[in-house]
């Protein structure tokens, strides 16, 4: 779409519907992917807005369109998304089940809230352990599977693969069975929460910012009351993979690494 609003004079300012047909997107998405060009999903320092609604249409604000009229920027604008474009291509086209996410691919938290659609980007304090999104019924479950020794003990609870498609996780710290994230999981298929599983080895590994993907998963409906080494109530919640994990991914989960 971005590309589109450069270079085509007649896709200077876009309706909702003609972008989505212009990127042969869904309305959703297409919301998503401009409030990243718009700066409301995530401000980093010093970022400029790309693009501006008004009166229902999307158009490039005037501060870019200035900086469009150097030459070499905008060669080097287009060039990046050109890149962006190929790269989508070549990796991110066999689309899991009716998300924006690729089975087996890795993940950065930032990208996992856009993929989302969600409407403002998380935290990974937010984010921690799993989070839950109202507006997309949406519910990531985010595992390290290797904990560091030196963590808080209130966090030092043991997530384990049982198998390559059965996954035990235990909830955040000070969770009963009437917490709301629980009610919603012993309430699913009924509330058609959709329950997603994101996995790395520890987040100081190689690439450890990076969570593979790894598909669907459900709740068993078998929890337990726990407590964790910290001595903090918490529940033990049993899930069922729709996918099980491929077998150098789950071989790798399972490996000692401190053995190399």
């Amino acid at each position: 779409m971005l590309k589109d609003m450069i270079v085509d004079q007649n896709a200077r300012q876009l309706t909702l519907d003609r972008a989505c047909t212009l990127t042969r997107s869904t309305r959703q998405t297409v919301e998503s992917a401009t409030a990243v060009l718009y700066g409301s999903f995530s401000s980093p320092k010093d970022f400029v807005s790309m693009v501006i609604e008004e009166n229902g249409e999307r158009r490039l604000t005037r501060q870019f369109t200035e900086m469009l009229g150097d030459t070499e920027f905008r060669r080097q604008i287009l060039e990046a998304i050109d890149f962006g474009l190929k790269r989508n291509r070549e990796r991110y086209v066999d689309l899991y089940e009716n998300t924006n996410f690729v089975l087996n691919e890795k993940y950065t938290y930032e990208e996992i809230c856009r993929l989302f659609n969600w409407e403002k980007n998380q935290t990974p304090q937010n984010l921690g352990g799993y989070f839950y999104d109202r507006r997309t019924n949406t519910y990531p479950v985010f595992i390290n599977y290797d904990k560091p020794s030196d963590i808080s003990e209130s966090i030092q609870y043991e997530d384990k693969l049982l198998t390559d498609a059965r996954l035990r996780a235990i909830s955040k710290g000070h969770r009963s069975m009437n917490s709301p994230e629980i009610k919603r999981l012993q309430e699913w298929p009924g509330n058609g929460m959709k329950t997603y599983l994101f996995m790395r080895k520890n987040k100081n590994d190689k690439g450890g910012k990076e969570f593979y993907f790894l598909g669907e998963m459900a709740p068993t409906g078998e929890f337990a009351s726990v407590t964790t080494k910290g001595g903090d109530p918490a529940v033990e919640i049993m899930y069922q993979l729709k996918n099980p994990i491929r077998q150098d991914i789950y071989e790798f989960m399972l490996s000692d690494l401190s053995e190399n």
